[in-house]
């Protein structure tokens, strides 16, 4: 298990430190998240390029470190199944709490913290 948190300087000039899960609810509910993420070790590989070079892959490289879908390259992972969109198609599983979220440019540092190992 680890523990995301969003540090970042808000309007008044105060330094805010929130969950991750905070800005994050589901999308057709509203209701926040609550589950924290999981270390799901992405994987490594050779990408080869279209000059037939070969170079060494890390999955997470993609963009994908803390996800909210299940992706093969994720980093960090909720541990339940998460998919992009509903068997539907119209809707994300998850979506921005945007009332919460500073506003864009804002500097934003995560921070990952291991959680204890439960005994």
């Amino acid at each position: 298990v680890v523990k995301v948190y969003l540090d970042y300087v808000n309007e008044a000039g105060q330094s805010v430190v929130v969950p991750a899960q905070n800005w994050v609810v589901t999308a057709r509910e509203g209701k926040p998240l609550t589950a924290d993420w999981v270390f799901a070790g992405s994987y490594r590989g050779v990408m080869e390029t279209a000059q037939g070079e070969k170079h060494p892959f890390f999955g997470a490289n993609d963009g994908r470190v803390v996800c909210l879908t299940n992706y093969g390259s994720a980093l960090l992972d909720l541990p339940f199944e998460s998919v992009d969109s509903d068997p539907q198609g119209d809707s994300l599983g998850y979506k921005a709490n945007t009332p919460v979220i500073p506003k864009v440019e804002t500097k934003v540092r995560a921070i990952l913290e291991a959680a204890p190992k439960k005994k």
